[in-house]
């Protein structure tokens, strides 16, 4: 989907709520990943699981609703090529948040790669 400022991929749950968004924003140049939830603290850490190892990124609470934890990253890292060429599954980890165990489709890289146009 196209979300005005750059496309989006979203990750839903069985009842449309989102669970994990992919999101550019191609005029402050970043790919913003959030996952649904809450912060107990206004900042924390997310770290994606890939085939290619562990990916750590500072992260912050926004408020809803609903509400989400936000990592902000420059769309020229090249560490989301891991997230966008990983194979199978991968997972989005929070403290004091359910695991998050994703499937690997297209749509993660077509985001990344239109931010990068």
């Amino acid at each position: 989907a196209n979300g005005g400022q750059g496309s989006v991929a979203t990750f839903a749950a069985p009842d449309g709520a989102a669970l994990f968004t992919i999101r550019c924003d191609k005029a402050a140049g970043q790919v913003r990943i959030g996952r649904s939830g809450a912060l107990a603290t206004g900042s924390g850490q997310m770290t994606v699981r890939t085939t290619f190892g562990a990916l750590a990124w500072p992260a912050q609470g926004m408020a809803g609703p609903p509400a989400q934890v936000v990592a902000s990253r420059s769309s020229n890292d090249m560490a989301l090529d891991q997230l966008a060429y990983t194979r199978g599954r991968f997972s989005v980890e929070i403290s004091g948040l359910p695991t998050l165990v994703l499937r690997a489709w297209a749509e993660p890289q077509r985001v990344i790669e239109d931010c990068r146009s």
